[in-house]
């Protein structure tokens, strides 16, 4: 039942109106037919004209109106500016000089590789391939659907046989490692037709479609026929964002790709991206407005950046010993005494605000193979280090030995203070050791000692240090850095080397606890002892929207939108 209340005058009003309207309807009985009306709205027309006397103290009728349907917000399309911490050695990330951090910011806006990560998570989805499979069941034969309507930047067509001689770049030492060892080892690329490519490896390969992420492919006929200048200096791919300009040493310029193949992007029209190695001056430029977006400001710019966005890095600091070629680093008991004279707490505390983790192992805890016990980071303790070193006749056998720990300066915030505090620390419990910081180019030429082009083959550092990534989400990739046969590996043990690659070809359960024992056996031998992993704080404009990986790398368009 319904409740209405009336005020008088109101009452009488709403009486004298449907007197009208009654008499209306009686004449309106008693006349000729009238045709049917579309619109009730009519009536009250049509009673006015046959009674005149009445007309002036008809209440109004409401006439209808059409509610409008709210606009959809404008989008909001503004150029984008970015800086970010260290400039490349050059643009051929297919080949051998510019894979890794240097390239990450802005790589993964120009590539689509086969697989990408899920924005916010770890797990993988299709990009230049649209589905795949295991072949028979084998976990060492991977056949990838690729979809049909890519093009290169340059208006090359990708499909299988483009993506073939990609891979083939890629998996040879001389062009770079990082596919062959994220894939798990050695494989070829197999064209079954025009867009299905098969990959088959020696054995069996289960990370092949989280190492299919970095299948970095450029147009084939254009790098086929480049020069190891152009190849350098510049990049066509088949991404969002096409390569415009490298001014080196000041910046890079980019702009949407009008025939990408999933629609161009119109939110960013013009990327340019800037390199600066301090963190306060990356800080500046956000709060100054030369940059909307800033790639690691640190913990101590918290407060001098409109808005901060703190992501997982993935990176853990470690202490890459030279166990190889230096007599005293070869007693594990001198390995561990290096990492119990760190007091990591005290580093994360005054150094990031406490915003980093200590680690035990040189991954964190979210990969296959890392449990609670190796991650409970070597307990700060001078008293054992020191007696540590006795144990192994340190002082009486190696008394004049003298190391410094390798750095280059800018790869993350504060790091050349966090060294220079572990040096310290060391000198406390005896050791004679220091900071070396270096060029890029030089830390990249010690980093390869294994590498026959290297100025320092079989030489290396004493101790060489940057935060190792691991962006695979598995162990089996950072067993690389202890391989004797690796490039870059600086240990060498005999009873974990045999065990490297079969414990690769592993999948499931069995992988798991595998690779567990054998990070337990480095974890006790100080073979690649992890200190801090780093957290990243980005700077950002207030206009700006910014949602972080669960590693580095940034997809503009993914990641990044206008608030205003």
């Amino acid at each position: 039942m319904f409740s209405i209340r009336l005020t008088l005058s109101k009452a009488r009003t709403l009486i004298l109106t449907l007197f009208v309207v009654l008499l209306a309807a009686a004449v309106a009985c008693g006349g000729a037919a009238q045709p049917e009306t579309s619109s009730s709205s009519e009536a009250p027309a049509m009673a006015a004209t046959q009674a005149p006397a009445m007309a002036a103290t008809q209440a109004p009728v409401a006439q209808p109106t059409n509610t409008p349907v709210p606009e959809a917000p404008a989008e909001i399309s503004r150029a984008l500016k970015l800086v970010t911490f260290m400039e490349p050695l050059g643009m051929d990330w297919t080949g051998c000089c510019a894979t890794g951090a240097s390239t990450e910011h802005f790589r993964n806006s120009f590539v689509d590789p086969l697989t990408e990560r899920i924005t916010g998570s770890s797990e993988i989805k299709g990009l230049a391939a649209r589905e795949w499979e295991m072949v028979g069941g084998s976990p060492s034969h991977w056949r990838f659907h690729l979809q049909k309507d890519i093009e290169f930047h340059n208006g090359e067509k990708f499909n299988a046989t483009a993506a073939a001689e990609a891979i083939n770049f890629i998996k040879l030492p001389e062009r770079g490692m990082i596919y062959t060892e994220s894939l798990g080892g050695p494989h070829e690329p197999v064209v079954v037709d025009e867009y299905t490519l098969d990959i088959v490896c020696e054995d069996a390969c289960p990370l092949a479609t989280t190492g299919a992420r970095f299948t970095y492919f450029q147009a084939p006929e254009w790098y086929r026929n480049a020069t190891d200048d152009e190849r350098t200096s510049r990049f066509i791919a088949s991404g969002p964002f096409k390569f415009i300009e490298w001014n080196r040493g000041v910046s890079l310029t980019s702009e949407p790709f009008e025939n990408y193949w999933q629609g161009m992007v119109t939110h960013i029209p013009e990327v340019t991206l800037y390199w600066r190695t301090e963190d306060t001056v990356r800080a500046a430029m956000v709060q100054t407005g030369e940059a909307d977006w800033a790639f690691d400001v640190g913990p101590g710019n918290v407060d001098n950046v409109p808005k901060v966005v703190i992501g997982e890095s993935s990176e853990v600091v470690i202490l890459k010993i030279n166990s190889k070629y230096r007599e005293p680093f070869k007693d594990y008991r001198v390995r561990l005494a290096l990492r119990h004279a760190i007091d990591c707490e005290t580093l994360n505390e005054q150094l990031y605000n406490g915003l980093g983790i200590c680690r035990g192992s040189p991954f964190n805890d979210k990969l296959t193979g890392s449990r609670d016990d190796i991650q409970v980071p070597h307990a700060y303790d001078p008293q054992l280090a020191r007696q540590l070193l006795e144990e192994a006749d340190y002082f009486n056998k190696w008394p004049d030995f003298e190391f410094t720990i390798m750095t280059r300066d800018g790869r993350f915030p504060r790091d050349v203070e966090m060294f220079e505090a572990i040096a310290g620390m060391w000198q406390e419990v005896g050791f004679k050791g220091g900071v070396s910081v270096v060029e890029p180019s030089i830390w990249s030429q010690h980093s390869r000692i294994n590498d026959p082009q290297s100025p320092f083959y079989e030489v290396g550092a004493d101790i060489i240090t940057w935060p190792h990534g691991n962006e695979t989400g598995d162990t089996w990739f950072s067993l690389r850095n202890i391989n004797c046969d690796h490039r870059g590996g600086y240990a060498c043990d005999d009873w974990l080397q045999p065990q490297i690659q079969s414990a690769g070809a592993l999948s499931g359960a069995e992988r798991e606890e595998k690779l567990h024992e054998l990070w337990t056996y480095v974890y006790e031998k100080a073979l690649y002892p992890g200190v801090l992993e780093l957290p990243i704080v980005y700077g950002i404009s207030e206009d700006l929207d910014f949602i972080p990986r669960a590693e580095r790398e940034v997809r503009w368009n993914d990641q990044i939108k206008w608030l205003k």
